[in-house]
């Protein structure tokens, strides 16, 4: 069994793989996909192998698409990580998805203000948390893509004041997009 996790990605491939295999027996075969499906996704690989590709900006579409199936199976694993909602977000940014997009953006964004209400900028108004910075890039391309420009340039001022505020120059996603922002924007 260690072999086709190795081999399949995700899960449901596994299960796959166990159906169709003919040198088992019904006994066998009903036990391995008991503990197949008991097993399920690595969630923090799919996360990381699908954060890897979509926070590049490479217009690779089928990439994409095969990034966001990892994501979204992490999501399902782990559904109320603002992490893994926030890889759905740019993933279906990524895919043009603008209302899909916004919508896993902005669950990101209540899920970690609900579980961890930390204010990033010291004189955030109380009713504007900030949150992850990544996360912002995205809501402010999305809401941009969406023709909401005036949204859209408040989340770009929310995260240069971020940027500025806690350093977060230091981190290579956090620049890269702010870039990717600033550039979307002007455009």
């Amino acid at each position: 069994m260690e072999r086709l996790f190795d081999r399949y990605l995700f899960a449901e491939d596994v299960l796959d793989a166990l159906r169709s295999h003919d040198g088992l027996d019904s006994e066998v075969r009903d036990m391995a996909l008991d503990i197949a499906a008991k097993h399920g996704n690595d969630a923090l690989l799919l996360f990381r192998q699908g954060w890897s590709v979509v926070i590049a900006s490479n217009d690779d579409v089928d990439a994409y698409e095969t990034a966001r199936r990892k994501l979204n199976a992490a999501h399902l694993t782990v559904q109320d990580s603002a992490g893994f909602l926030t890889g759905l977000g740019v993933a279906e940014y990524r895919l043009y998805r603008f209302d899909a997009a916004l919508r896993y953006l902005n669950q990101a964004r209540e899920n970690e203000l609900i579980k961890s209400p930390v204010r990033f900028v010291r004189n955030a108004p109380e009713d504007k948390k900030p949150t992850y910075p990544v996360r912002i890039a995205f809501r402010a391309m999305t809401l941009h893509q969406l023709g909401r420009a005036n949204e859209a340039k408040e989340e770009l001022s929310l995260l240069r004041e971020i940027q500025k505020d806690l350093g977060w120059k230091h981190y290579a996603d956090v620049e890269r997009v702010l870039r990717e922002a600033e550039q979307t924007l002007a455009g």
